[in-house]
């Protein structure tokens, strides 16, 4: 059922257009509300909005054309205080007069308390302040048909509420309790009438505090659990971070090794080259010492090939300190440097080269390291290049070489070195 309700009211505001002429504008509202009549089938609920309608004159003339509007609730005619938030309507479409708008003030407004609403208008086209009409409207108990406030007593019986209508989550918490409910002798509900089940049927007091305590515990634990789960992700984090440093590691480990293996590889590609290739004199290395051999925080033979490690390293990763059987190979082969070697006199080491009948004395200073004084001797090699021999050899010319033993020991010359 639809119901439309006109109300006349005259309201005429003086303003000035841009002409600087006066206009008086009469507004007639209607105010149309949708009622639902009892037993009248619904698509939906009914919503907070109503439509409002009026007529509106310029002067003496029906407005045509394009206006702005604002709605306002007010709790008194004059004065007061606003109801709820100002509604803006703006380019309102306005026919002979007539114009139509939708207006939703929300579902707190009408509460059963006077209200009265303020209507303000303007040229659409303007953009200028908005022109009060006064007096504001009072609000006619029609539209609090959206909130029934009251309800007379026993007006509505069991046969106006359909089935299933109301349920629980109609009802609100507390509202209801025994003293409401009569089993028709004018006493609280008994649990014997509720359909046949009695009280053991109905959670009792205890039962509920149990079951708050059961969710409050359960509530606990799952707390505890993120807690848990919080500290066993920092710890996942923590071991994946160990390993990826592990890795980081070990990548780095293995880098090392490899280069250390490489390295051994170049050293032993170099020593199968030197088995199967003959020996070659280096020449002589850059640093003297004693006979006995001191270099590099080294004694003895590892001294010497310390020396000549330092001086031919670069280019000969296995320059070590001479033999004599290297030596007679090389320079029969042709396998030395003139310019490093000739007519140099540089230590070596010759076992069992007796210089005298004391046959405890060998030419080699290093079998006597932990001999005081200087009663040892050593040897001494110089190879002479393109020696020319003269007296009986005929003046015969050739590679020699030279060991000069009883030298003394404290004596200082460089060592001969191959590869």
């Amino acid at each position: 059922m639809v119901l439309k309700i006109r109300v006349i009211k005259y309201q005429y505001i003086t303003t000035s257009n841009t002409d600087g002429e006066f206009k008086m504008h009469k507004l007639y509202t209607t105010l149309l509300i949708l009622l639902i009549g009892t037993g009248m089938a619904t698509a939906g609920v009914l919503g907070n909005g109503f439509t409002y309608q009026g007529e509106l004159q310029d002067g003496s003339v029906l407005a045509d054309g394009s206006y702005d509007l604002t709605f306002e609730l007010f709790d008194a005619e004059t004065n007061g205080s606003s109801v709820e938030s100002l509604i803006t309507v703006d380019d309102v479409v306005v026919t002979s007069g007539v114009f139509s708008v939708e207006l939703d003030f929300g579902n707190a407004a009408f509460m059963g308390d006077q209200l009265w609403l303020e209507i303000t208008v303007r040229e659409g086209a303007s953009s200028g302040v908005f022109q009060t009409l006064n007096p504001r409207q009072k609000i006619t108990a029609t539209p609090y048909a959206l909130h029934a406030e009251m309800v007379a007593l026993d007006s509505i019986g069991s046969g106006e509420i359909a089935d299933g209508t109301i349920t629980g989550d109609d009802i609100a918490t507390g509202s209801v309790d025994s003293t409401d409910i009569d089993d028709g002798s004018g006493s609280n509900l008994d649990a014997d009438l509720l359909d046949g089940l009695n009280s053991t049927h109905f959670a009792t007091q205890m039962d509920t505090n149990n079951n708050a305590n059961a969710i409050s515990n359960l509530q606990s634990n799952v707390g505890n659990l993120e807690v848990e789960s919080g500290a066993n992700t920092a710890n996942i984090s923590n071991l994946q971070s160990d390993v990826s440093n592990n890795t980081s590691n070990i990548n780095a480990n293995d880098t090392n090794l490899q280069n250390q293996i490489d390295a051994q590889q170049v050293l032993i590609v170099a020593l199968q080259n030197q088995a199967s290739a003959p020996p070659k004199i280096l020449g002589r290395s850059a640093q003297t010492s004693s006979g006995r051999f001191q270099f590099n925080n080294k004694t003895g033979v590892q001294a010497a090939n310390a020396m000549c490690t330092a001086t031919y390293g670069g280019i000969a990763p296995t320059a070590h300190l001479c033999d004599i059987s290297e030596v007679n190979r090389a320079v029969s082969l042709g396998n030395y440097g003139t310019g490093t070697i000739d007519n140099v006199e540089t230590w070596t080491v010759a076992h069992n080269f007796e210089h005298n009948a004391n046959v405890s004395l060998f030419n080699n200073c290093q079998s006597l390291m932990d001999n005081s004084g200087e009663v040892s001797r050593g040897i001494t090699l110089t190879v002479d290049i393109n020696y020319q021999s003269s007296g009986l050899g005929g003046g015969i010319v050739g590679d020699v070489l030279n060991l000069l033993s009883n030298k003394s020991c404290g004596n200082t010359y460089p060592v001969m070195c191959c590869e």
